[in-house]
């Protein structure tokens, strides 16, 4: 009995995802497909991914069910990236983005691996806050410097217009001495 050789094709496209490929200062768009997974048989299901930019061929993971052809694909498209030896980006992040599964090991491995993650997700999220509270402490100062100066200008204002109601009642004052004395003048010239 002869095997049949499976053809690969990608089919209905469920997923993708655009990355870049990082070339010294340069960068490439790579642009990675993910098929609907199918049955090959009652016991096989397969999951085509082509990855478009890395790898020339369509490939694709095999599995007892759907669901388990998705998971290894994903597994193996981030295997074939890894294995490029390029250097990858998505969203400004290093990497695909793609997740490290662990299903293949035993119980207590995940667990411990569940347990890492969930202290390195605290760890993370604690430093964001502290630099966000840093940043926040940061913005109150230089608020307060900021409102010291308001308040520096203020005053100066104030003084200024002070200065200028001065001056204008001494035009004033000025002007009225001066009409004074011209009455003063015009009385002395009519007598």
């Amino acid at each position: 009995m002869r095997k049949r050789r499976r053809k690969l094709s990608l089919g209905r496209v469920i997923a993708k995802r655009v990355i870049e490929r990082w070339t010294g200062s340069e960068h490439e768009k790579v642009t990675i497909s993910l098929g609907v997974p199918r049955r090959e048989s009652n016991n096989t299901w397969w999951c085509p991914f082509f990855i478009e930019g890395v790898d020339s061929q369509f490939q694709g993971m095999g599995g007892v069910d759907a669901f388990q052809a998705l998971t290894l694909a994903l597994q193996a498209i981030r295997v074939v990236l890894d294995s490029s030896g390029q250097k990858f980006r998505w969203l400004e992040r290093p990497g695909a983005g793609l997740p490290i599964l662990v299903s293949d090991y035993s119980e207590r491995f995940e667990k411990r691996v569940a347990s890492a993650i969930e202290r390195e997700k605290d760890r993370y999220w604690k430093e964001r806050l502290e630099t966000r509270k840093a940043e926040v402490k940061e913005s109150e100062a230089e608020l307060k410097k900021r409102k010291a100066i308001i308040i520096a200008w203020e005053r100066k204002l104030e003084e200024r217009k002070k200065h200028v109601a001065a001056w204008e009642a001494d035009q004033r004052k000025g002007r009225k001495e001066e009409a004074a004395k011209r009455r003063a003048q015009a009385k002395s010239a009519r007598r």
